[in-house]
C-alpha cells in the first residue's frame, strides 16, 4: 500500500509567524453564499454561488525560549492579506498564554489596507506564563488572580455588487472584553475598564472566588 501524502503538523496560517509564540493549530473555511430558484413543484431548478470569501483563525501558544511574546498590535489591519477583526488572549497561574486570532478577505475585490479602519489596542502580556490582569485590578492583601483574558474585536460589514460579488466593506465598533478571575477578593477590581459584572463565586470545598468582566471601548479611525 502507498502511504498517502497527508500533511502533518500545524503547517503555516495566513497570519504568518508572531514574535515569542509557536503556532498550534489554524483553519480556513471558503464560504459561498447560495441562491436558488425552486419550481413549481417545491423542488430546486436552479442555483447560484456568489460572495465567495475566506475566513480564517489561528491558535498561537506562548514560546519564551525567544522572543518577548507580542500581540499584533493594529486590529482592523490587513496581516497578510487577512483583516484582523479578533484578537483573543488566554492566560492561567498554570500554563503559558494562548492566543487565537481570527479574519478573513474576499476572492473578488479583497479588501486592501486603506480606507479600513483600524486601531492601536495597546494591550500587552505581562508574561508568556501565568496571569494577565488585563483589567488593570489591585490585589490587595487577600487576593491573587487565577485567570485573566482578554477579546479584542471590532465589528464588521460588508457590500456586495449588482453582480452578487464584494464590493467594499469597513470596521467599526472596536472594544476589549476581559475577564479576571481572582482567589479571594481584589482591593481594586479594574483601573481602566467599565465592570460589567462582578461576581462571587463560594463553595463548601473551596476557597472563595471573584470574577470581574469589564468592556474598555476603542476608538477606530482611517489607516494612515
Amino acid at each position: 500500500m502507498t502511504i498517502p501524502a497527508i500533511t502533518f503538523g500545524a503547517g503555516v496560517t495566513g497570519f504568518g509567524a508572531i514574535d515569542g509564540f509557536e503556532l498550534q493549530g489554524s483553519g480556513s473555511n471558503v464560504i459561498y453564499d447560495r441562491a436558488v430558484v425552486l419550481g413549481t413543484g417545491g423542488n430546486e431548478i436552479n442555483q447560484k454561488l456568489f460572495n465567495a470569501r475566506t475566513e480564517v483563525t489561528a491558535t498561537y501558544k506562548a514560546d519564551l525560549s525567544g522572543s518577548v511574546p507580542t500581540l499584533p498590535l493594529i486590529l482592523g489591519a490587513l496581516v497578510n492579506s487577512l483583516i484582523l477583526t479578533g484578537i483573543n488572549l488566554n492566560t492561567i497561574n498554570n500554563d503559558f498564554a494562548t492566543m487565537t486570532l481570527t479574519g478573513h478577505n474576499h476572492t473578488a475585490n479583497a479588501h486592501v489596507a486603506t480606507p479600513l479602519n483600524v486601531v492601536t489596542h495597546g494591550y500587552t502580556l505581562t508574561d508568556g506564563f501565568g496571569v494577565t490582569d488585563f483589567l488593570g485590578g489591585t490585589a490587595g492583601d487577600n487576593a491573587s488572580p487565577i485567570s485573566g483574558s482578554i477579546n479584542i474585536v471590532c465589528d464588521h460589514v460588508d457590500r456586495l455588487d449588482e453582480s452578487g460579488d464584494h464590493l467594499i466593506g469597513q470596521n467599526f465598533n472596536a472594544r476589549a472584553e476581559a475577564t479576571t478571575t481572582w482567589a479571594g477578593v481584589p482591593g481594586t477590581a479594574s483601573a481602566t475598564f467599565d465592570e460589567v459584572s462582578v461576581e462571587t463565586n463560594q463553595q463548601n470545598v473551596d476557597f472563595l472566588e471573584t470574577v470581574v468582566n469589564g468592556v474598555d471601548g476603542l476608538t477606530m479611525a482611517a489607516a494612515a
